[in-house]
């Protein structure tokens, strides 16, 4: 089957969350947050991670690190010590770490971040909730499935404290809560979640295209995990139209995407339509590749080797 390695059994609690977005940390960030009332010391700190924050939204992981690890170095050396933007460092690169699958470096981050706004007065309430959110998809990643509950559900409490709601935050929390009930079979409230997320990031202004493809594109797995082809086939088309909305291939996100309308019309006994998702899956994984090397993740792009192996045997299969 071409759904070898693409989430369908039980190697859905393995990816599903690695693709996860940012979930708009850049835009909370430059929002007043943590940026209003700044000593000017810390300036040089905060230009670092917002360049650092956009780095990671846009997948760029070496760049994000080099701007990340930069904003802890200006930190440390400002004239006040400001655990907010501490934590918010600390989160970004926990959440760096753990997409490049490096679980050691991530749980120290996530567990510096926790220091810093367990000490700062106030503590920033969306800095928080991101750090629950993104420590929640890593342990969701991982299959440490009641860690990411609990800490989705810190996450939404959390977010829902903060000032001004945020709906695209709280749409990725529910996506993943959503993933955590797919994951444990529960496919009435995995439908149920995904639906909320959907709701809560229709509602978000700006519209956040990315985590609308991501949550199409989970919607489209339920669909296939339910036997639902034509429902599956819908959602996905959703995806692959949100992913052109953002102007960024996405390739984690649209390799998987048209991995599995490959299979769907496999399945479906559409071998011209196999034949073509299948191409498109092995372009995007091929520039997946280029993008976890040169980050230094070496075993995902590894992994990426194999899927691309397996996909191109199924396509010769086909020729």
């Amino acid at each position: 089957m071409i759904t070898k390695g693409c989430l369908i059994s039980s190697g859905l609690k393995a990816r599903f969350a690695r693709g996860l977005l940012f979930c708009l940390g850049l835009l909370l960030f430059g929002s007043g947050c943590v940026t209003g009332n700044r000593d000017i010391s810390l300036k040089p700190a905060d230009d670092a991670l917002k360049l650092g924050l956009t780095q990671l939204y846009n997948g760029n992981y070496a760049q994000a690190k080099e701007y990340l690890d930069k904003a802890l170095s200006k930190y440390r050396t400002a004239t006040v010590h400001d655990y907010n933007g501490f934590g918010w460092a600390y989160s970004a690169l926990g959440s760096l770490y753990s997409r490049l699958g490096n679980v050691n470096e991530a749980d120290k981050y996530f567990n510096n971040a926790k220091h810093s706004f367990n000490n700062a007065s106030p503590a920033d309430p969306y800095g928080v909730a991101f750090l629950y959110k993104e420590r929640g998809s890593m342990y969701l990643n991982r299959g440490e499935l009641e860690k990411a509950d609990k800490d989705l559900d810190t996450a939404i409490t959390e977010y829902n404290k903060a000032p001004k709601k945020d709906y695209g935050s709280l749409g990725t929390c529910y996506l993943n809560k959503g993933i955590y009930y797919l994951v444990k079979n529960d496919t009435v409230n995995a439908e149920k979640y995904f639906s909320i997320a959907i709701e809560n990031l229709n509602k978000a202004d700006p519209r956040p295209k990315e985590e609308l493809a991501r949550a199409y594109s989970n919607m489209g797995r339920f669909y296939v995990v339910s036997n639902n082809a034509q429902k599956a086939l819908q959602y996905f088309t959703l995806c692959l139209e949100e992913i052109k909305k953002t102007g960024k291939p996405l390739y984690a996100l649209r390799s998987e995407t048209h991995q599995f309308v490959a299979a769907i019309y496999d399945a479906l006994k559409n071998a011209q339509k196999t034949k073509e998702y299948l191409k498109l899956a092995i372009a995007d994984y091929k520039e997946l590749r280029k993008i976890y090397a040169a980050a230094g993740a070496q075993k995902l792009a590894a992994a990426v080797d194999e899927r691309v192996k397996f996909l191109t045997a199924a396509l010769n299969k086909l020729e």
